[in-house]
């Protein structure tokens, strides 16, 4: 991370929290849904079972096996419910109903209920009237068990729907948070990238484009203070090249005025041999002015001579 550029760093520090954000909510809306209905299933077999084991009474305690078959089978009526089983404290089994079509490995859920038989009021008529004593309850006792099986197929197949769901949730929530990341970090990189050219172009010579104005705050007060930089840059340079040159002007009157007031001719030329300058004892010497010599060759302006001869050398 040390050697990131700032539109990573903007993007990782943008993106990490979303991203936590949008799975942590993802999950637990998944976890608390999936448990949600196993604890409904749970619940639902629970309650099924209490409530027909007290149906169940007259039939374990009388032995009548008719009576707790159309129990069993009416357990069936549930949903869910693949098998119901009646059976006294023996384990002895006096009914049971199954559903058709049900698979031998499919998940199954049992739950069980205790079959007690009712209380039994014993009138003692003599403690009764003697006394003034209540009634005396007999305490209950269970006389068998009533056992159903709850198929979780279909809260498996809720389950899946869910887990489906919530990872269409997931990529939903990471794709928006993505788009988030991405305009919240372009806010933040586009005027650091603006300031980044504008010094770029400062440290290549470029002073004349200043920064756009488009931020506030700390990144407000930057684009300006750069701004005024480069203006003030701008400003010393400028007064640097008047410097220069007024330097240059008057090392170049210097220059012409000792060339005047010497008493040698002197002719200067560029690199081609064409006459940039004559001082005024070179026009003497050559007839030329200084003017019309300017731009001609020096073999036209200056021809050199045999003394003796007077024949060109």
């Amino acid at each position: 991370m040390k050697n990131w550029g700032i539109r990573a760093r903007v993007l990782f520090l943008a993106l990490v929290p979303l991203t936590v954000m949008v799975l942590s909510m993802s999950a637990y809306f998944v976890v608390t849904r999936l448990h949600d209905l196993d604890r409904a299933l749970q619940n639902r077999g629970q309650a099924i079972a209490r409530g027909l084991a007290p149906a169940c009474e007259y039939g374990v305690v009388s032995g009548n096996r008719s009576i707790l078959s159309n129990l069993a089978q009416s357990g069936l009526t549930e949903a869910d419910v693949i098998s119901g089983t009646i059976a006294d404290m023996h384990g002895n089994i006096l009914a049971r109903a199954a559903a058709t079509g049900h698979q031998e490995d499919d998940d199954v859920r049992k739950f069980q209920a205790p079959v007690h038989q009712s209380a039994i009021v014993f009138d003692d008529w003599q403690n009764r009237v003697e006394t003034r004593h209540p009634a005396v309850l007999q305490a209950r006792r269970q006389v068998g068990w009533v056992a159903v099986e709850l198929s979780t197929a279909s809260t498996q197949a809720q389950q899946a729907r869910i887990l489906a769901n919530g990872l269409v949730i997931i990529v939903i929530g990471l794709g928006l948070t993505a788009v988030f990341a991405q305009r919240m970090a372009r806010g933040v990189i586009s005027p650091i990238q603006a300031l980044t050219d504008t010094v770029e172009r400062i440290r290549n010579g470029d002073f004349t484009t200043p920064v756009p104005q488009q931020s506030g705050g700390e990144l407000g007060r930057l684009e300006t203070g750069i701004n005024v930089m480069a203006e003030a840059l701008t400003a010393a340079r400028e007064k640097e090249k008047r410097r220069a040159e007024d330097a240059l002007y008057l090392e170049k009157v210097r220059a012409q005025v000792t060339l005047e007031s010497i008493g040698d001719g002197v002719i200067t030329t560029d690199a081609e041999a064409h006459i940039v300058y004559m001082n005024s004892v070179a026009e003497q010497f050559t007839g030329w002015n200084r003017d019309s010599a300017r731009g001609h060759s020096l073999d036209e302006v200056f021809r050199l001579c045999d003394e003796a001869t007077d024949a060109p050398d």
